[in-house]
């Protein structure tokens, strides 16, 4: 932001007004010879005291931020009207729940789905300002941070992240490219973070998976194995859906099964003695659980592969 101060009597308005616009079109010939280079001038509105300066300021910012929905290129002297705190409104709340899910979810889609819904609403209103866009899309940024922290997932340059938000939001030209490094910045911290939280999940899981394995022979329970895994019991069955596919009995029932393919295929123990071997205690729900698992019956089974 470049800001400029002009001193004028009442007479001069108009030749003023002609004067900006002629800054302007010579500033418009610069963009063709310098890259990424866009123009947008926002008039103050002209005040009668020196204290009256900063309320000046504040309106010529405000101009300047309505390029978002008016576009770049033009001197901007709209009337001004103060803005609402759009952190209070149902869209935030409802913003602020859907982006908390997609959050959680670690699916980088889900949090770039969620921004352009956020976009979408902004701009059905009918009454929104730059202003109120531009700073959305910071308490965004706020509300991303105090998501990641209270999931406990660290961020590469958490410190710097809004600050270099800010000041790369404050170039963009329009609502699109505001959205667009809004999704960039935010998608390209959470990608690391969420890959590397993935791991960290995984790796319990990876040991459940393991434990069940060595000892399905036991009359294993989710609890036991979500306490082994460090987790409670609701958390780790729904990570554990979410990670193999199946659920922890789907899961135990498995192993437990093709553990009894193999020693029906590779012994001539009874049946009643591989049922008792896979951590079955009742031979009549083995076999029922078998044949849902093979569609045959134990001994079918082994006629048919040993």
């Amino acid at each position: 932001y470049v800001y400029m101060l002009l001193n004028y009597g009442e007479e001069n308005k108009k030749a003023v007004r002609h004067q900006i616009k002629s800054m302007l079109d010579g500033l418009l010939v610069l963009e063709s010879i310098m890259e990424g280079l866009r123009v947008t001038i926002g008039a103050g509105d002209p005040v009668n005291a020196a204290g009256q300066i900063r309320q000046s300021l504040k309106t010529s910012r405000w101009r300047v931020e309505q390029r978002l929905i008016s576009g770049a290129g033009t001197v901007i002297d709209c009337e001004f009207r103060e803005t609402a705190d759009l952190t209070e409104s149902r869209l935030f709340y409802e913003f602020n729940t859907s982006m908390t899910k997609a959050l959680e979810s670690l699916e980088e889609d889900q949090v770039r789905q969620v921004l352009q819904t956020l976009k979408k609403g902004l701009m059905e209103r009918e009454t929104i300002t730059g202003h109120e866009i531009l700073q959305m899309s910071k308490e965004v940024c706020n509300l991303y941070l105090f998501c990641m922290k209270n999931q406990k997932i660290n961020l590469d340059n958490e410190s710097g992240f809004v600050e270099r938000y800010n000041a790369g939001a404050d170039d963009c030209d329009s609502v699109d490219s505001l959205f667009r490094f809004l999704s960039l910045e935010i998608g390209n911290s959470f990608s690391g973070a969420a890959k590397r939280k993935k791991q960290e999940d995984n790796r319990p899981i990876r040991t459940a998976k393991k434990y069940m394995k060595e000892h399905y022979m036991e009359p294993i329970t989710l609890e036991d194995v979500s306490a082994m895994a460090g987790f409670n019991p609701s958390y780790f069955s729904s990570l554990f859906k979410k990670e193999t596919g199946s659920s922890f009995l789907e899961y135990l029932s498995g192993v437990r099964m093709d553990e009894a393919k193999r020693l029906l295929r590779e012994t001539g123990i009874p049946v009643a003695a591989v049922c008792e071997q896979v951590g079955y205690s009742d031979v009549k729900y083995f076999t029922k659980a078998f044949i849902k698992y093979t569609g045959l019956k134990p001994n079918e089974y082994r006629k048919l592969y040993s």
